[in-house]
């Protein structure tokens, strides 16, 4: 599976569906005529029935098994806890002027209240977020990395452009029997259930710490002989201050459930980075060594429908430490990438190496004052250090940003694509002064394209840097095709 792509689905899974209840009725005859808005006296007082969960009487944490938090403040232990139905409504904001009352059946499960309109509004509101269908509203997404061939991904993949449709079971339920038999590999995955409208974060990660900055070594000024051969006198590099990088899987989604309870707009941030190892920079005791990490992230939104997998990207797997692949084949495909998203929203899609290298050093050292026999091999010359660190994100990144045009299955598309290669280092200085810095080669460009849905699109076309000259490869080429699908349209 050298030759392979990692494959993101989102699936959606509402772990309740329901009608929203209505929050009670006045108690007025609803003939049917036409609408009327007259002025309401504040101070009169109306009766409203609200059904309300069971518990409902542990909302104020009262009750006989009820005890003080012993974590509270001294002011707050001891302080009673709100027991009646009153009680808890008052600690929401709700006021009771003369002759309201309330009134909770635990049976029928039903709060009857007596109050005025502006403070029934304000418990049909509390209920809202506290009510017998809070569970309904609940939604879980599962999130899932599939790695799989090349080739058999590329497959898949046109079958399910093909298919015009806005869900990914018959493509979900293709990869889990590959993976049974042996053919894929599920590479990462994670569950979340959060309620509409809020946002959720879900996080399994281990945290990598590296010094960003560091003392370089030194040695005496000033050095009287006789000094022995083999003699160290340099102290070591001492690390000053730390930088720390995630690796795992971070979900991050926001989701908002539409009024029919099955379809729910959702925008969802999905990162799964992977730590390669670790690259040295420097030399004797300069010597240090930083991370390198695999990113593959998508940052999109989506339309999902209740119990339906969703294709959310492709990505490129991490490479070898090395970043070089087989140059084996006369022509290849360079990179593939899919993300999917919503009319009018903005999209991202990365699959990188975070390369941490250093873009500032100092220099190397010796004594100011040196008198008496030095012996030969006596190390007395602090090597250069370096003192500055940068990222560089080597890999694909793509944004998109795509309209619907008025000319039906046509959409207009900004493209901002970005390819980024590890050609290897380049040494700079000699003997104790050298420093090694890597070399990136960058394709990339900005347009703005119109598309036919399902139409392959040429948009540009580039020649390829060369990795031993580091010139541009005048006798290959590289093709960007672009392909729009406009999933539902016919």
């Amino acid at each position: 599976m050298n030759k392979s792509l990692a494959i993101l689905l989102a699936f959606l899974m509402p772990t309740g569906a329901g009608v929203m209840p209505s929050w009670g009725q006045d108690n007025v005859d609803p003939q049917p005529g036409p609408e009327l808005k007259p002025e309401i006296d504040a101070t009169k007082l109306f009766t409203r029935v609200f059904p309300v969960r069971p518990d409902f009487l542990s909302l104020g944490g009262g009750g006989e098994d009820a005890v003080d938090d012993p974590f509270a403040e001294d002011d707050e232990k001891g302080r009673s806890k709100a027991t009646t139905a009153r009680e808890i409504l008052e600690a929401a904001g709700v006021a009771f002027p003369d002759r309201a009352i309330v009134y909770f059946g635990p049976s029928a499960s039903q709060l009857i209240v007596r109050n005025t309109s502006a403070n029934l509004d304000l418990i049909a509101t509390f209920l809202e977020e506290h009510g017998p269908d809070v569970l309904a509203r609940q939604i879980g997404i599962i999130v899932e990395y599939i790695q799989l061939d090349h080739g058999e991904a590329n497959r898949k993949l046109r079958e399910q452009v093909a298919k015009k449709g806005t869900d990914a079971n018959e493509l979900h339920h293709g990869l889990v029997q590959m993976i049974k038999a042996g053919n894929a590999k599920r590479i990462g995955s994670a569950y979340l259930v959060t309620r509409g409208g809020k946002r959720a974060k879900i996080e399994s990660i281990v945290e990598h710490s590296y010094a960003i900055e560091a003392d370089p070594p030194e040695v005496p000024n000033k050095l009287i002989g006789p000094i022995e051969a083999h003699t160290k006198l340099t102290t070591e590099v001492s690390p000053t201050t730390f930088a720390t990088e995630i690796a795992g899987l971070t979900l991050e989604i926001d989701p908002v459930l539409s009024a029919d309870r099955k379809t729910l707009h959702l925008n969802v941030q999905a990162k799964l980075v992977e730590h390669l190892g670790e690259k040295e920079y420097g030399q004797a005791e300069a010597l240090r060594s930083v991370p390198v990490f695999n990113r593959i992230e998508d940052s999109t939104g989506l339309t999902l429908r209740n119990g339906n997998w969703a294709l959310l990207g492709i990505h490129k797997p991490s490479l070898p430490l090395s970043g070089k692949e087989s140059e084996s084949c006369r022509a290849k495909l360079v990179e593939s990438t899919l993300i999917c998203t919503l009319n009018g929203q903005r999209a991202k899609s990365e699959s990188v190496r975070a390369w941490i290298y250093p873009t500032e050093w100092h220099s190397a050292d010796v004594p100011q004052e040196l008198s008496g026999p030095i012996a030969e091999g006596a190390d007395i010359i602090a090597p250069t250090s370096f003192t500055t660190l940068q990222t560089r994100n080597v890999g694909t990144t793509l944004e998109v940003d795509p309209v619907l045009n008025a000319i039906p299955a046509v959409v207009d598309i900004g493209l901002m694509p970005e390819i980024v290669n590890y050609f290897g280092d380049e040494v700079h200085g000699r003997g104790a002064s050298a420093m090694r810095k890597p070399i990136f080669a960058t394709m990339k460009f900005v347009t703005a394209i119109t598309a036919r849905s399902g139409e392959p699109v040429l948009v540009s076309m580039q020649m390829p840097l060369d990795r031993t000259s580091h010139k541009p490869d005048a006798s290959k080429r590289v093709f960007f095709f672009l392909t729009a699908s406009m999933q539902g349209v016919e």
